[in-house]
């Protein structure tokens, strides 16, 4: 994904590059963004619950790649604004929530979508029966030329 393009609101494809991703056996990365955060944190189950920073980009995004991390591993991540006030949010990218621990869950499965063509060889037949058309429409050249105009 072209970042400049999400920042732009043209991107389509964010969540392929934003939340949590899978790179090796037990790694995963971690993007945000928050181009106004002065730091973002993860915390979660694989570091338990401490907080570790993420690098900042220029662009606003934040991203780090952590070890030792599990498939459903809770986690959330915090951020600080200019003024050191700190808030805790989901991942927006997340493919999984645990709404009753209020947290994003590690997951990073693609939904692999199919589908079959089913061939249809059923023909519409459509009738249209000019008989009921009005035929004063078609003898009275003023009012045709006035249908005509609309």
């Amino acid at each position: 994904m072209d970042t400049r393009s999400f920042i732009e609101g043209r991107a389509k494809d964010a969540y392929k590059f934003f939340g949590n991703h899978k790179k090796t056996n037990n790694s995963y990365i971690f993007r945000s963004y928050a181009p106004n955060a002065r730091n973002v944190y993860v915390i979660g189950d694989f570091n338990g619950w401490k907080e570790e920073k993420l690098r900042k980009y220029s662009t606003g995004v934040f991203s780090k790649t952590i070890k030792k991390v599990n498939k459903f591993d809770k986690y959330l991540f915090v951020i600080e604004d200019n003024d050191g006030n700190k808030s805790y949010k989901l991942d927006l990218f997340a493919k999984l929530c645990d709404l009753e621990n209020q947290s994003s869950v590690v997951f990073d499965e693609a939904f692999k979508f199919s589908y079959k063509i089913r061939e249809n060889n059923n023909i519409n037949i459509y009738q249209v029966n000019f008989e009921n058309l009005d035929r004063e429409i078609f003898e009275n050249k003023k009012r045709w030329i006035l249908l005509s105009n609309i």
